[in-house]
């Protein structure tokens, strides 16, 4: 079992330190070697010490990662500029780093001058919230001028948070009845480690409030709970997805009030933030509905079929066609959870809104499925954790011997994401048909 730990670590690490975004066999061999490493250790592990022993190696890993600059994504340089705006008083929503670039002079002009050709979008927004926006500002602000000690004093505060998130996972699996290993699932996913503690996408810490929200919920502390929750929308906006199962169906006046109160009170913060920029940002996270495109299950297709009949401006709207199909799925799990006895969290509602969501979207980053992962600790654990590691075939679309594959890879990824579903819902539905 150790041998196997170790080999799944040193995959992680060469991940890190090694994969080129453009060498798609650097990053889909390791994490392959990482899955079946994992999945040989994880089914070993038959009590507390061999746990700790693993969560240790897991935490070794993350740490040396720390001095690891990201390698697979460049959203770091836009993480420094925004950061830099911050550290000197300037709020980043108002304008583009287009319109910024020759505005300041000194040395933010030329730190800021040095910056923008390492941006992929210039002429865009920033979409990073209030919380992103504070961290991103404060290790600007330590780290001068040198992006190395900015990567590394942000994952210096990622690591801090992600200790934070693996006792609250720990706290709240066991007030559910699961076993403590579950939390390998999330805090040893080479997809959360690859792409959070690696690439510093921000979903640690939108996870990391949102666990901490079902923990006072399940409770009943639902001051704290609406508090949290706002944290964790200020943070990144994808658990706003969740906002209404943290409804209390007892008491419904008194309890629910401390949640919106509680919730309201992050939320006017930001509010007040962004308010000046909110046309830009608005426009900036429509990118995502309008034209942008990644790893979709349908949009592309959808798209594709759009451009061959010259459908031009109908193809403008695919995105929000897919949200508008989404809303009769929301709106049936949210009525079926209504009807539901059951006082805390539901997981397998917030599960089904967010898988629905994702088969829709037109823009499926890997990491964006880290909040699958983590309610996958929960409900329906092999189809979540299975997605993380087929996810990595999209990134062969940036390896230019793999980019012609890159769509059948896709249509393999999702395939084999349904394979996977129906056959733990099967395995499910034979030992407990009230589960599914």
């Amino acid at each position: 079992m150790i041998s196997a730990a170790i080999l799944y670590c040193i995959s992680i690490l060469y991940v890190c330190y090694y994969a080129q975004q453009t060498n798609w066999l650097s990053i889909i061999s390791p994490i392959a070697i990482a899955g079946i490493c994992f999945a040989y250790f994880y089914k070993r592990i038959k009590d507390e010490k061999q746990l700790k022993l693993i969560l240790m190696l897991v935490f070794a890993t993350k740490l040396i990662i720390v001095f690891a600059f990201p390698n697979l994504s460049d959203d770091i340089y836009r993480f420094k500029w925004d950061g830099l705006l911050v550290s000197h008083g300037i709020n980043p929503f108002i304008n583009t780093p287009n319109e910024v670039l020759n505005r300041y002079a000194g040395n933010l002009a030329i730190e800021l001058k040095s910056l923008y050709p390492l941006l992929n979008s210039p002429e865009y927004h920033t979409v990073y919230p209030l919380i992103s926006q504070a961290v991103f500002g404060f290790c600007s602000m330590l780290s001068g001028e040198n992006i190395t000690a900015f990567s590394m004093l942000l994952k210096c505060v990622y690591l801090i948070a992600d200790g934070a998130l693996l006792f609250s996972l720990i706290k709240l699996l066991k007030s559910s009845g699961f076993q403590a290993k579950k939390s390998l699932l999330f805090y040893a996913s080479p997809l959360c480690i690859v792409e959070l503690n690696g690439n510093l996408h921000f979903e640690l810490f939108l996870i990391l409030f949102l666990c901490l929200a079902i923990i006072n919920y399940n409770q009943g502390h639902f001051l704290k709970s609406g508090f949290n929750l706002g944290l964790s929308v200020i943070s990144k906006l994808n658990s706003f997805l969740f906002g209404i199962l943290f409804l209390s169906k007892s008491d419904f006046i008194k309890k629910n009030v401390l949640l919106a109160f509680g919730f309201l009170i992050p939320l006017l913060a930001a509010l007040w933030f962004i308010l000046p920029g909110i046309s830009g940002y608005k426009a900036s996270l429509g990118l995502y509905f309008h034209q942008f495109e990644f790893n979709s299950f349908l949009y592309g297709h959808l798209t594709h079929y759009c451009d061959v009949n010259k459908f031009y401006d109908e193809k403008k709207l695919v995105g929000i066609y897919l949200m508008i199909c989404f809303m009769p799925i929301a709106i049936y799990l949210i009525i079926k959870w209504c009807f539901n006895s059951q006082r805390s969290f539901s997981f397998k509602t917030a599960w089904y809104l967010l898988f629905s969501y994702l088969l829709l979207s037109s823009t499926v980053h890997p990491w964006y499925l880290s909040l699958l992962v983590f309610l996958s600790c929960f409900y329906l654990p092999l189809t979540g954790i299975s997605w993380s590691y087929l996810v990595f075939f999209s990134y062969a679309r940036y390896d230019l011997k793999f980019e012609f594959y890159e769509p059948m890879l896709v249509i393999i990824e999702y395939f084999l994401v349904f394979i996977v579903l129906i056959y733990e819902l099967h395995s499910i539905r034979k030992l407990n048909p009230n589960l599914i």
